[in-house]
Order: C-alpha cells, then structure tokens, then sequence
C-alpha cells in the first residue's frame, strides 16, 4: 500500500486506488479481527488464523498498510480502522513515551520495544495529520523524546545515533539477549523526527 500511495501521488495513475482496494481488502478478510487488531498470521494449510499477540512492532506493519490505504484511496474506512488499531497502543504507551515488546505486558517481563517505539512514533505523525487528533500527537512526540534519549553514544562511534535494544528477540530471530541497534530502528526514528520539524514548520491558523 505504501508503494501504491507514493505511485498514486507521482503519477496520479486512477487505476492505483481501486488496485488498493483489492489487495487491502483480501488481507481484511484474513487478519481484521473485531477488537481492531490484526490476526498475527494466516496459514493455509491447516487453514487456520493466528490470533495477535499484541506484537507492538508487528502490529506497526498494519498500521502502515492502513494509513497508506487511506493516503491512496481517500476511503474513510481505512482512516477509522487506523483510530480503532492505534487506540490499543495509546492505551498501552509507558509514561516514558516507550512500549513493551508485547504492547500488553510489563516492560520487565517481556523487555522494551525500541523497534516498535521508533515506528509507532512515525504511526502516530502520520495518523495525525489524518485525524488532527491531539492524543495522536502526544503519543508520537512522546515516544519520540524517547528515542531521543535513548540514543547510544558510548565509545563505539559507528553506533553512535543508534537506539539499543536487548531482549529475547534482540537480533529479530538470530542473537536473543545481545544489545545492538537495528538500522530500520534509526530509520523510522529519523522519519518520525522529520515529521515533527514539519509540524513545527506548518502554518498554524
């Protein structure tokens, strides 16, 4: 959907948005799950669904399909289901601004989520601008400021501007319990920075 989005907003392309429609629509039916959430997978053989884990990170991914959707569409249906998914992670949000790996569980049990920190505060930037909902932009600066201060700056200076993570799902699948900086983490934290330095530079009626 976001690679649709970008297409549609260069090339103006009218037949994206209904190729949008189609391919987001097939995935509701898979993983929409009532609560607003969505499945953690779907396996088709055994057909079965997944239910979700409250994966903070992993629930980002949706996110991001359905605020692209909306950007591509304009269909107010995938906006709502963006406000609908997003409260489970304003309700969940530590008053430091970060998340747990499991949004649903202490950070003591289960470890911080820098990853899904750094992409939530992006989420919240975008879903923002959507909604002009001022809980979404609290969220986002919240979480924001803590990527800020959780920034490495030890003697490693390679690492330097990194966020680092230690939890059993550390090195995503291949080093548990080892500390280090994922690349797409400081990535979305810079995307969400520059969304903030917008918003500071946008007119204000």
């Amino acid at each position: 959907p976001e690679g649709l989005a970008a297409l549609h907003a260069a090339n103006g392309d009218p037949a994206l948005p209904a190729i949008g429609h189609a391919y987001m629509d097939a995935l509701r039916r898979r993983f929409e799950q009532p609560d607003g959430l969505w499945a953690r997978r779907y396996d088709f053989s055994p057909a079965r669904t997944v239910p979700n884990q409250r994966h903070t990170r992993g629930d980002g991914w949706a996110m991001e399909g359905l605020i692209a959707s909306y950007e591509l569409t304009k269909d107010a249906k995938y906006r709502d289901l963006a406000v609908k998914m997003a409260a489970h992670l304003l309700a969940a949000q530590h008053s430091d601004g970060s998340w747990s790996y499991a949004f649903d569980q202490p950070a003591a049990a289960v470890g911080l989520s820098e990853k899904g920190t750094a992409l939530w505060s992006l989420l919240f930037y975008r879903l923002h601008a959507l909604t002009r909902d001022p809980a979404h932009l609290r969220a986002a600066r919240r979480a924001l400021t803590w990527c800020l201060e959780n920034q490495y700056t030890g003697p490693d200076r390679e690492g330097h501007g990194g966020i680092i993570g230690i939890t059993f799902q550390s090195g995503v699948t291949y080093r548990a319990w080892f500390p280090l900086a994922c690349s797409y983490t400081s990535a979305f934290f810079g995307l969400a920075a520059l969304e903030e330095l917008k918003f500071l530079s946008a007119p204000k009626n």
